[in-house]
This record gives C-alpha cells, sequence and structure tokens, in this order.
C-alpha cells in the first residue's frame, strides 16, 4: 500500500459541503483506506480577485491503486460533482 496525501478545494456553491462530500467519496475508494483529513481552511485566491474565497483540505489514503488508477478516480469524482 502506498500513501497519498491529496489536495482538495473549492469556491463555488458551498465549498465545505464539496469538500466532505469528496472526503466521502474518496473513503470508498476500492483497494483504498481513508486514514485521515485535514480541518477545512479558508484562502484567498491566487490569480484574479474577483472570485470566492477557497475552502482548502488534505486527505490522507493508502491505496493499492496505481497513481493512474487513483486519478482516473479522482477525476471521476470530480465530474460526479460538477466540476
Amino acid at each position: 500500500m502506498q500513501h497519498v496525501y491529496i489536495g482538495l478545494g473549492s469556491n463555488l456553491g458551498n465549498p465545505a459541503e464539496q469538500l466532505q462530500r469528496a472526503i466521502a467519496a474518496i473513503a470508498q475508494l476500492p483497494h483504498t483506506s481513508f486514514v485521515s483529513a485535514s480541518s477545512l481552511y479558508s484562502s484567498a485566491p491566487l490569480g484574479p480577485a474577483d472570485q470566492p474565497r477557497f475552502t482548502n483540505a488534505v486527505a490522507h489514503i493508502s491505496t493499492e491503486l496505481t497513481a493512474n488508477e487513483l486519478l482516473a478516480r479522482l477525476q471521476h469524482i470530480e465530474l460526479e460533482q460538477g466540476r
């Protein structure tokens, strides 16, 4: 099993709810054990400043998925959440 840290962020809709849903979906990935998630943090956007603040977190998992498999599954979670 490989330890993986996943950076999460959102600034549209209800960012805290989106991150909680993303963390829950990550915890359900096959061949993967959810280890922990950080607290949620608010930060100013980089680049164009005329957008909402971001909510950020980090998820820690242990997985047997390859990097490409994990990326595909994480992108699927993003698509399911409308990103």
